[in-house]
């Protein structure tokens, strides 16, 4: 039902079991065509067990998680971390921070790291993205541009529509004409599912269009989106009317 112009992924595979269950379950509806697996949480060897077993899986990149649980590194930066060894999001998602080259080797063995666990666990990686998009904020970009050419995945872009932010609508576009000119892009357009769905009619078919959604289970086992529930609701609605 997925237009053919269409990469819809779902992020947070290997977040835990509900999400990897609802992952899989959209796979076999038809709702998604890719995903990104996280290697620092929960339901990694769960996610990676069924990736292995179901051939409907495909497509799979990376989801680098600087933003929550812990390092898979001896992290030695110990700022970025909270008093458990966890990350520490309002430190590592400060939008504005340029790093010292001894912190931003330390994120890159990091960042390459968790590539290195998905490759080791069989996973034929095709792209990479990060949660919460870290990797399109100025002191990170570089280094997922570098390790992304160096592994031979494609990157997500920044959100390419302008939400009323027009410093951001700039960077944003920047940062995508820098990894588009590396060739290291897998779509033309990265936007959320209520944009796309709204303006769908305006997207000529060469346009290759990413849209990501957060399949789970709700507690009365329905599925949804746990990042925004309408997410999953709307884009189920766009894929059954048929557009």
């Amino acid at each position: 039902m997925i237009p053919l112009n269409v990469i819809a992924n779902a992020d947070d595979f290997g977040l835990n079991s509900s999400v990897n269950k609802a992952i899989l379950y959209c796979y076999e509806k038809g709702y998604i065509n890719s995903t990104s697996l996280m290697v620092n949480c929960d339901g990694f060897e769960e996610a990676v067990e069924l990736t292995l077993q179901n051939d409907i899986i495909r497509n799979v990149g990376l989801h680098i998680n600087l933003a929550e649980g812990k390092p898979v590194t001896d992290f030695v930066s110990k700022a970025f971390l909270t008093e458990n060894g966890e990350w520490d999001i309002h430190k590592t998602g400060k939008k504005v921070r340029f790093l010292d080259s001894g912190t931003a080797l330390s994120f890159y063995k990091e960042i390459e790291a968790q590539i290195d666990r998905a490759l080791k666990a069989h996973i034929p990686l095709t792209h990479l993205d990060a949660h919460l998009h870290l990797h399109t904020l100025p002191g990170f970009n570089q280094i997922f541009l570098v390790l992304a050419k160096k592994h031979g995945l494609k990157l997500r872009l920044a959100q390419s529509f302008n939400e009323g932010n027009l410093l951001k609508f700039f960077f944003r576009n920047l940062l995508n004409k820098k990894i588009t000119a590396a060739g290291c892009n897998y779509s033309d357009r990265f936007q959320t599912v209520d944009y796309f769905v709204a303006n769908s009619h305006l997207w000529h078919k060469n346009l290759r269009v990413e849209i990501m959604l957060h399949p789970d289970f709700n507690d009365q086992s329905e599925l949804t989106d746990h990042y925004l529930p309408s997410d999953m609701s709307n884009w189920i609605r766009f894929l059954l009317a048929g557009r």
